[in-house]
C-alpha cells in the first residue's frame, strides 16, 4: 500500500512539474479541447507533431508511459480512468511550451497547457496560434482563471 501511494505521489508530480513545463509555474492559459473518439484523437497528436515541427522542435510524446506507471499502481483516482492517457509537450526557448493532459477528463477531452518560461510575449503568440489552429478543427474552451483553477470535465462535449 505505502509503495502504492509513493508511486501515485511520484506520477503527479511528474505531471505537475511537467504543467508547468519546468519553470514552476502554473501554466498562463489552459484551453480544453473536445475530442470525440481515437479517431480526433489521432489527429489531434498530428496535428501536435506539426506544430512543433512549424517551431523547429518536437513532440514529447509521454503518453505510454504514464499509461504504464498508472497501470502499475491501479486505480488511485475514484470512478473510470480516462484511457488511453495522453501526455505530450513541445518545448520552445527560452522555457516556453505546452503540455497536454486528460488524467482526470471524460472521455477524449483534453487540456492544453501553455507556459510563459521567460519570454511572455513569445508564449503568449504561441498560445494564440495554437489555439487558433485547435478550433479550426475541434471545439475549444478556455479555463477562466488557470491561476485558480485547472481544467474540469467540460459541459458542451458531446
Amino acid at each position: 500500500m505505502i509503495r502504492s501511494c509513493v508511486r501515485l505521489l511520484a506520477v503527479l508530480a511528474f505531471f505537475v512539474i511537467l504543467d508547468g513545463c519546468g519553470q514552476g509555474k502554473r501554466p498562463f492559459l489552459i484551453a480544453q479541447v473536445c475530442l470525440r473518439n481515437a479517431d480526433d484523437l489521432s489527429a489531434f497528436a498530428r496535428e501536435m507533431q506539426s506544430i512543433a515541427r512549424s517551431q523547429a522542435s518536437r513532440l514529447i510524446d509521454r503518453s505510454a508511459e504514464s499509461q504504464k506507471q498508472l497501470e502499475t499502481i491501479g486505480h488511485p483516482f475514484e470512478g473510470a480512468r480516462t484511457k488511453p492517457i495522453v501526455n505530450l509537450g513541445v518545448e520552445l526557448r527560452d522555457g516556453v511550451g505546452l503540455m497536454v493532459g486528460n488524467l482526470g477528463l471524460p472521455g477524449y477531452q483534453v487540456a492544453v497547457g501553455f507556459s510563459e518560461g521567460s519570454n511572455a510575449p513569445a508564449a503568449h503568440q504561441f498560445a494564440q496560434t495554437v489555439v487558433k489552429k485547435l478550433e479550426e478543427h475541434w471545439h475549444v474552451e478556455i479555463v477562466p482563471d488557470p491561476g485558480k483553477s485547472g481544467a474540469l470535465p467540460m459541459r458542451n462535449c458531446t
